[in-house]
C-alpha cells in the first residue's frame, strides 16, 4: 500500500498506480477489489456511463465465449477424423500389401502389435467420446 500511496503523491494516475497494484497481488479476490476501485475512481457518479461500458463488455465477451464453441466444436471433428483414419490406413495397407498381411496376421509378433494397435485405438476413442460429452 505505500507503493501505492507513493506512486499517487509523485503524480502517476490513480487507475495507473491501482492497476500496478493489482498486478503484482496473488490474491483473486484482491485483485477485484482494486478492479472496484479503478472503476469508482474512474467512473464516480457517472453510473450510464459505467453501465454502458459494462454492457460493452458483457457483448465482448458473448462474442468471445461464440468464438470459442464455434473453434472447440471444429477442433472435435478434426480430431474425429483424424483418429478414424488411422484405421483406414491400416485396412488400406494389409489389402493392398501382401507382405505387411502376412507380418500382421501370420506372426506371433505381428497378432501381438495388432492387438494393442487396437485397444489404444478403441481407448482413444472412449477418451475422446468422453471428453465430448464432458464439454456439451
Amino acid at each position: 500500500m505505500q507503493q501505492l500511496i507513493t506512486r499517487i503523491h509523485g503524480g502517476m494516475d490513480t487507475d495507473k498506480a491501482l492497476r500496478i497494484l493489482a498486478d503484482t497481488a496473488d490474491d483473486e479476490h484482491f485483485r477485484d477489489l482494486m478492479t472496484a476501485l479503478r472503476f469508482n475512481f474512474k467512473y464516480r457518479g457517472h453510473v450510464a456511463e459505467f453501465l454502458d461500458h459494462m454492457e460493452m463488455q458483457l457483448y465482448k465477451l458473448e462474442e468471445e465465449t461464440a468464438q470459442r464453441r464455434i473453434s472447440s466444436a471444429r477442433d472435435r471433428r478434426l480430431g474425429w477424423m483424424i483418429t478414424g483414419l488411422g484405421p483406414l490406413v491400416f485396412i488400406f495397407r494389409m489389402m493392398t500389401d501382401q507382405t505387411t498381411r502376412q507380418l500382421i496376421l501370420d506372426t506371433f509378433a505381428g497378432r501381438v502389435v495388432l492387438l494393442i494397435s487396437c485397444i489404444c485405438f478403441i481407448s482413444a476413442a472412449a477418451c475422446m467420446y468422453v471428453v465430448q460429452k464432458q464439454l456439451t
